[in-house]
C-alpha cells in the first residue's frame, strides 16, 4: 500500500513507546492506521500484555484490522472525532478515534480503547475522564508517529533508489534494465563487456577499481549525449555497462554507436608504474529481438569464442550448437525462477550405525507446469553462473527450504559454490 516497515527492531521500539504511555493513560491500546481502497490496516500498536520480548513480539504494522467499526471507517470518510462502542476479536471496547493529516495531505488515524470490564469495574465518570485524558495524550503523541511514518518512507525511498542504482557509478542497474526490458518490446541492447576489468583491478587495487568504474561510465555518458541519442546507459555489475534504447532508430545508426563506443573505451589512458594497461573490450549487440539480454549475452560469448571484439545477433548468425543449447537452457531457468518451478527435492542423509535419517541434502531441479523434471543441475548450473542467475537460484533454494521445513527441526545442507561465499548480493541475502 505505499509503505514499507523499517524492521522488527525499529517496530518493536516504538510499540514499547506506546506501551508507556498506554500505561500512564490507564488505557489498554494506543495505535495508528491508514486505510487503502476501504480497507484498514495497522501502522503501530503497543504490544499485547503476554508479548514481553522481541522474542515473542507479534508484528502489527499493515496487518488488516478486518473486523474495525464502522465508527472508524466514518474516522476516516469525514475527517472528524469519533467515539465508540463496539466488540472485535480482541474484545469489547469504548474507544476514540482522532484523524489526523500529515504534510502530503495523507490520513491516519489514531485509536485508543479502554476494555468495557474495565469501564464497568470503575466509575462511568472515571473512564470518561480517562477518555478525554486519552484524547489529550494522542494530540501529544501525534508528532512522534507522524515522524514515524517519515523515517518510514524516507527509508523506503533510500532502498528503491539503493536497488536501482550502482553504488559506485550511479547509473541505473541491471534490475532497472531487467523493468525495461519486460516493459517493452521495440528493445535496442548494446551488451558491453570489460573483459581484462578483474585482471586489471587486482593490480591497481579497490581504489583504483573505483576509479576505473567512474571513467568508464562517465565515457558512456558522454558518448550517448555527443550522438544525442536516446539512449540510457546501465551498469550491470562491476564489469558489465549496457546502452538501451526503445525508440525508434536504425540498425545502422545503432551499430555506428557501438563502434564509436568501442573505439572511445580502448583508447582510455590507463596506466600503472608508467606502464599502459588499455581495456579488453566485447560487445554484443542486439536489435528487435525477444530475449534481448540473453542473446546479448550469447552474442558476447561468440565473438569471445571468434576473437571479435563485438558481433550483433541476428537470428541467421549461425551459432555453435552448443550455444543454442545455451539459449534452450538459459530459457528454462529463467522461466522456471520467475515461474516458480524450480523445484527441491530432499535426499535423505542416514546415519550409517543407526541406520536413521539424520538431515536432508536439498537438491534443486527445473520443472515443467506439470511437474516433470526437465533439466538437472549438471545443465543449468553453469548456465547460471556465466548469464549471472547464480544468486537468484541461491535464493530461490533458500526460500524454499526455509517454507518447507524452517517450521520443523530438521536439519538440512544446501549446496553452495565458492562463487556463492563470495558473492556480495548472496551474503545479504
Amino acid at each position: 500500500i505505499g509503505i514499507r516497515p523499517m524492521g522488527l527492531e525499529d517496530e518493536y521500539d516504538l510499540a514499547l513507546e506506546l506501551k508507556l504511555l498506554a500505561d500512564q493513560m490507564r488505557v489498554f491500546y494506543i495505535y495508528s492506521m491508514i486505510e487503502r481502497d476501504g480497507k484498514i490496516y495497522f501502522i503501530s500498536s503497543n504490544p499485547e500484555p503476554h508479548e514481553t520480548s522481541i522474542d515473542n513480539y507479534n508484528p502489527t504494522f499493515l496487518i488488516e484490522y478486518s473486523d474495525a467499526p464502522a465508527s472508524l471507517h466514518e474516522s476516516f470518510k469525514d475527517d472528524a472525532v469519533k467515539f465508540s462502542e463496539y466488540r472485535d476479536h480482541w474484545g469489547s471496547f469504548r474507544s476514540v478515534f482522532v484523524p489526523i493529516k500529515t504534510s502530503n495531505d495523507q490520513t491516519y488515524v489514531i485509536g485508543v480503547d479502554v476494555k468495557i470490564e474495565h469501564i464497568i469495574a470503575a466509575s462511568r465518570k472515571g473512564a470518561l475522564v480517562a477518555l478525554i485524558g486519552s484524547l489529550i495524550m494522542v494530540l501529544l503523541i501525534t508528532p512522534l508517529i507522524i515522524s514515524y511514518l517519515r523515517t518510514i518512507r524516507r527509508h523506503h525511498r533510500e532502498q528503491l533508489i539503493s536497488a536501482q542504482t550502482h553504488q559506485i557509478s550511479g547509473l541505473p542497474s541491471k534490475r532497472f534494465l531487467e523493468s525495461e526490458l519486460n516493459r517493452n518490446e521495440e528493445n535496442k541492447l548494446v551488451l558491453i563487456n570489460v573483459e581484462n576489468f578483474r585482471a586489471i583491478t587486482n593490480v591497481i587495487g579497490i581504489a583504483g577499481a573505483d576509479s576505473l568504474v567512474l571513467k568508464i561510465a562517465y565515457h558512456l555518458q558522454q558518448a550517448v549525449t555527443r550522438e544525442q541519442t536516446g539512449f540510457g546507459v546501465y551498469h550491470l555489475d562491476d564489469d558489465q555497462f549496457a546502452l538501451y534504447c526503445n525508440e525508434p532508430v536504425s540498425k545502422d545508426y545503432l551499430e555506428q554507436l557501438a563502434e564509436a563506443v568501442f573505439r572511445g573505451l580502448s583508447q582510455l589512458q590507463l596506466k600503472h608504474e608508467n606502464n599502459p594497461m588499455p581495456l579488453l573490450v566485447r560487445m554484443g549487440i542486439v536489435f528487435n529481438q525477444p530475449n534481448s539480454f540473453v542473446l546479448a549475452s550469447m552474442a558476447i560469448s561468440h565473438a569471445r569464442s571468434t576473437n571479435k571484439s563485438s558481433i550483433v545477433y541476428d537470428s541467421s548468425l549461425n551459432l555453435p550448437s552448443y550455444f543454442k543449447d545455451y539459449i534452450r537452457t538459459l530459457n528454462h531457468l529463467t522461466d522456471a525462477i520467475y515461474s516458480d518451478r524450480v523445484a527441491i527435492y530432499y535426499h535423505p542423509i542416514f546415519d550409517a550405525k543407526s541406520l536413521e535419517i539424520v538431515k536432508y541434502e536439498a537438491l534443486a531441479r527445473i520443472v515443467d507446469p506439470d511437474g516433470n523434471v526437465i533439466c538437472w543441475p549438471s545443465q543449468f548450473m553453469p548456465v547460471a553462473y556465466q548469464s549471472r542467475l547464480c544468486n537468484k537460484v541461491t535464493c530461490v533454494v533458500l526460500d524454499q527450504v526455509i517454507s518447507d521445513l524452517g517450521h520443523t527441526d530438521s536439519l538440512v545442507s544446501i549446496n553452495l559454490s565458492v562463487k556463492d561465499l563470495f558473492d556480495q548480493k548472496t551474503r545479504d541475502y
